[in-house]
């Protein structure tokens, strides 16, 4: 007996031995896992994600056609010596609040309250956001984060401000991403579609005699997705406009794109449904907003700055906040843009950079709207004449007579159209 549990051990032996990994075959798995998750590579993206230019859409670029026919907001440039010294002056008041700061102890917990002031002072003056107090909270939390909550308070938490580090534009698109939040309407149009989840949950809840329990419980999931999406869609938007904010105030979009790639390096590659999307999506929404930015969004930013005055600054009650009281007498508002103006900036702005497949479609977006209207029907037909250019594939030149069609039936009378036409005929 004793022998055979001897010879039992000894066959159980090699074969548990080759059964198990060793540490050294547990490091090759991990490796090939951190191929996939590492946050090096994820750290180094950089303003290269930002070079939307390729070779095509500068070759389209460079052949489209602009009658001039399509206006999008615009600001002439600042003479250059006058708006320096008015910067010179905007200086001298800003010392004045800086000597509050230090006098109040603001930099106690290691943060730069002045820094901030600025940073949003700037982003508020050269978007016309003056019309409202403004308050900025810094809280000590490692959480790599920022919110934005009613009475236009914005908090951002010491974790994600000390990862940007020295990175303003970085800063600034975090605080302009809240701002949207705050301008857009978002937190009381998400406490509008949670209350009314809730309210139809006590009524699914109700119906419980009546409807079997799993129907009831995919109703009410449905219903949270729903809200979840629309969250989701939500943050897109603030990104978005949290950038239009930043290129106002001229801070640099190329810098900016660090806090999102912070946020792509930290996450997983998944978003398990939550109402923020994935920092890789958000990463290549910021692309898409950037390639429709309106290239006059800087002098109307400078213009601003220019006519404006600087924004005093308080100390918030709770000692880690300050308040940056509204204009005593706000001279323009901060405007939406409606539906019909944006889709026009879309078409004209990436028509503009050559980017004619995206182009046309907005353009169709604006026929929709406006169907009677020959304008997007003769740059529709711009877009396609330049694609038969490059690609000399007749398809597009049967658009482009089609569209030129189209616009020559609702102003037949414009020379414009009329040219177009003989342009055509000679291809």
């Amino acid at each position: 007996m004793k022998k055979l549990i001897i010879l039992m051990l000894t066959l159980l032996v090699p074969l548990g031995a080759c059964a198990k990994k060793t540490y050294l075959d547990i490091q090759l798995d991990e490796v090939k896992k951190s191929q996939q998750y590492n946050t090096v590579n994820k750290f180094k993206g950089n303003s290269q994600q930002l070079n939307l230019d390729t070779d095509i859409s500068t070759k389209q670029a460079s052949l489209v056609k602009d009658p001039g026919l399509i206006h999008i907001p615009t600001a002439e440039p600042v003479d250059e010596e006058k708006y320096a010294s008015k910067l010179a002056k905007d200086e001298e008041t800003y010392k004045k609040v800086k000597s509050r700061f230090s006098q109040r102890n603001f930099d106690g917990t290691g943060v730069n309250y002045y820094r901030v002031y600025r940073i949003a002072e700037r982003i508020i003056r050269a978007n016309n956001l003056d019309y409202v107090n403004w308050r900025i909270a810094i809280r000590k939390t490692p959480v790599h984060n920022a919110s934005a909550s009613e009475g236009n308070f914005i908090l951002v938490n010491t974790g994600m401000y000390d990862t940007l580090g020295d990175n303003d534009d970085a800063l600034a698109w975090v605080l302009a991403h809240e701002m949207s939040h705050l301008i857009l309407g978002h937190i009381s149009r998400s406490k509008d579609l949670r209350a009314s989840y809730e309210y139809n949950k006590r009524v699914y809840r109700g119906m419980r005699a009546s409807a079997g329990k799993d129907i009831l419980a995919t109703k009410i999931n449905i219903q949270e997705n729903n809200i979840l999406k629309a969250e989701r869609h939500m943050e897109y938007m603030a990104d978005s406009e949290g950038l239009n904010l930043i290129i106002k105030a001229g801070y640099s979009p190329e810098k900016a794109i660090e806090a999102v790639n912070l946020l792509n390096a930290l996450s997983g590659n998944y978003d398990f449904g939550g109402d923020h999307p994935h920092a890789v999506y958000r990463l290549n929404n910021f692309r898409d907003t950037l390639m429709i930015a309106n290239p006059n969004w800087v002098n109307i930013g400078r213009e601003n700055i220019y006519n404006g005055e600087v924004l005093p600054c308080k100390m918030g009650s709770d000692r880690v906040s300050v308040i940056i009281p509204k204009a005593k007498k706000p001279k323009v508002s901060y405007q939406l843009e409606t539906p019909e103006e944006r889709i026009i900036r879309m078409a004209y702005v990436t028509y503009k950079k050559g980017y004619l497949g995206s182009a046309k479609n907005y353009f169709k977006k604006w026929i929709e709207l406006d169907p009677g209207n020959y304008v997007p029907y003769l740059y529709l037909s711009y877009a396609n004449e330049v694609n038969y250019k490059a690609f000399n594939n007749s398809k597009f030149l049967r658009r482009a007579q089609k569209a030129v069609k189209k616009a020559y039936k609702y102003a037949p009378y414009s020379l414009d159209v009329q040219a177009q036409m003989k342009d055509l005929e000679k291809l």
